[in-house]
């Protein structure tokens, strides 16, 4: 049953006290596109998105199932995301970035190890405070530290300055 309360302006749907422009209270469905402006809270119950279903547990308010697009600045861990991505993780991360015909970088901690697998003919650059620290030179296979390019011959697989 709708109402209207005519001193606020109020709309209800489920109620007789609505305290806010629109209040509906129970259960309702949203079919087509929704489009929702400034400030949208959503208390108590999780959000799901992609099902009809809650997939997981009480403590995960925001559900969703199947894929999701974030365009930037997507924290996971830390709230005030800084940068596009920063991810907080207890346990194992497993990074993929995928682009063209498929996966291009693969960075995944695992109980052997760090894995950083980059299938493509780009250099893998390691780096700290930005500055290049050491380098995979892809195009010859050799491990550089201390330098950019190489300083020896081609036949030096591990070429170290300074």
């Amino acid at each position: 049953f709708p109402s209207h309360d005519n001193a606020t302006d109020n709309v209800g749907i489920g109620t007789s006290l609505p305290k806010s422009k629109l209040h509906v209270t129970e259960t309702s469905l949203f079919t087509g596109i929704s489009t929702f402006t400034n400030t949208t809270f959503f208390r108590s119950n999780p959000v799901i998105i992609g099902s009809g279903t809650s997939t997981g547990t009480a403590s995960q308010p925001l559900q969703v199932v199947g894929n999701a697009y974030v365009s930037e600045k997507l924290g996971v861990g830390l709230t005030n995301a800084q940068q596009n991505t920063r991810v907080a993780v207890a346990g194992t991360l497993g990074l993929s970035e995928f682009g063209g015909s498929g996966n291009r970088t693969l960075i995944q901690s695992t109980t052997s190890g760090l894995i950083i697998n980059h299938n493509d003919s780009q250099d893998i650059i390691f780096q700290t405070g930005s500055v290049n620290r050491f380098r995979w030179r892809h195009a010859s296979s050799a491990l550089l530290i201390g330098a950019d390019s190489p300083t020896g011959t081609s036949g030096q697989a591990l070429q170290v300055s300074g």
